[in-house]
């Protein structure tokens, strides 16, 4: 019996090995932190904020910005180990909202031909929150342009009607407007479509604060610079 328990041992060890590799490869979820928040005003006003374990993150920083501030303050309010997913902010004072950033300082390995190399890389997630602040029901218009092969029964019509109602629900004037498709950069499609979005800017009684844009919705180009540092990328 003992020879089978030593042989269940170090299978199950092997299995765990296994996985745990496996877990250190870098995915799309991995660069997202997953936030929630909880306000209070008593016994004094603070902001709890939680998110999502990553396992692949080693650190957590918090910053903080007031919501209509451009930019975070350059250092983190809390720096905290990566079994910490709370952290409670004192220094708030009801009725002003708060945009916080949590960042997952993380490393993981990526597949590179026969190799798996090192990655290192950060999380990022974003919430606003504030204490007893009063509920906002009227937004503004939001114009939702739909590349038109999309508007059918069988494509994404059902889902475009119900982000529709979801946006009337959360208090925005909606109009879906199907556009032309461009495979590749076309100018005489993106006339077309400034054309169709001033049209609905200039007219009366609806002011426009947004564009939501789905599928390949013709739009202008301008630029010469690659974010990413791939040269691929560089351009507009």
């Amino acid at each position: 019996m003992n020879y089978f328990k030593y042989l269940l041992v170090l299978l199950l060890s092997l299995i765990g090995v296994y996985a745990q590799d496996n877990s250190q490869i870098v995915t799309s979820r991995y660069f997202a932190v997953m936030i929630s928040a909880q306000c209070n005003s008593e016994p004094i006003p603070s902001i709890t904020l939680s998110w999502q374990k990553n396992d692949l993150a080693y650190q957590y920083q918090i910053y903080r910005k007031y919501l209509l501030s451009d930019n975070f303050i350059d250092q983190p309010i809390a720096i905290l180990d990566s079994l910490t997913l709370t952290f409670t902010d004192k220094q708030v004072k009801v009725g002003d909202i708060y945009e916080y950033e949590i960042r997952a300082i993380s490393k993981g390995s990526y597949q590179n031909g026969n190799n798996v190399d090192s990655l290192p890389f950060i999380g990022f997630g974003y919430i606003a929150a504030g204490i007893n602040i009063p509920s906002q029901d009227n937004y503004g218009w939001v114009l939702i342009l739909v590349d038109e092969s999309m508007m059918c029964k069988e494509c994404l019509l059902d889902e475009i009607l119900r982000l529709k109602d979801d946006m009337k629900g959360e208090g925005w004037g909606v109009e879906v407007i199907p556009v032309p498709r461009a495979e590749q950069f076309d100018g005489e499609k993106v006339k077309q479509v400034k054309s169709i979005i001033m049209n609905e800017y200039t007219k009366k009684n609806r002011k426009i604060n947004a564009l939501f844009l789905i599928g390949r919705v013709p739009v202008p180009y301008s630029g010469d610079l690659n974010p990413d540092a791939h040269p691929n990328h560089l351009g507009a």
